[in-house]
């Protein structure tokens, strides 16, 4: 199950995604946009985990609050934020050509925000989906 959750996720849906989603990946599968809840289902065999996902889907949560890896500079609180490439796929800032995945957001740590703006370079920041 993804580990980066940060604010509750309310819907979810098994659907197909591309080969090499992992738990916690961005998702862009048709329409929809999300953050992979479980690995892509591949073939039953042994030592292979059930995920209760047909093979070739994963469950996928479409709303929520999740940290995600972006490489792009954020500079302030509700940039929009896109999901880019065939997958697995990235998070940027470029709109041309890419699906909007939703926008960043502050998490409130210990009285502080933190999370919703980050430099250019690796990294993570908050997205919150829609």
């Amino acid at each position: 199950m993804a580990k980066n959750n940060v604010y509750p996720f309310t819907k979810s849906q098994s659907l197909p995604v591309p080969v090499g989603i992992k738990s916690g990946d961005a998702v862009a599968s048709g329409s929809y946009v999300g953050v992979a809840l479980t690995d892509r289902q591949v073939a039953m065999a042994a030592n292979v985990p059930n995920t209760s996902n047909p093979v070739g889907n994963a469950s996928v949560a479409l709303d929520g609050t999740w940290t995600l890896p972006c490489a792009d500079a954020v500079a302030s609180v509700g940039t929009a934020l896109y999901i880019a490439g065939a997958g697995p796929f990235t998070v940027t800032t470029t709109a041309s050509g890419n699906t909007l995945l939703g926008y960043s957001a502050d998490v409130i740590k210990g009285g502080v925000a933190t999370g919703g703006t980050k430099a250019a370079g690796a990294g993570t920041i908050n997205v919150t989906i829609g």
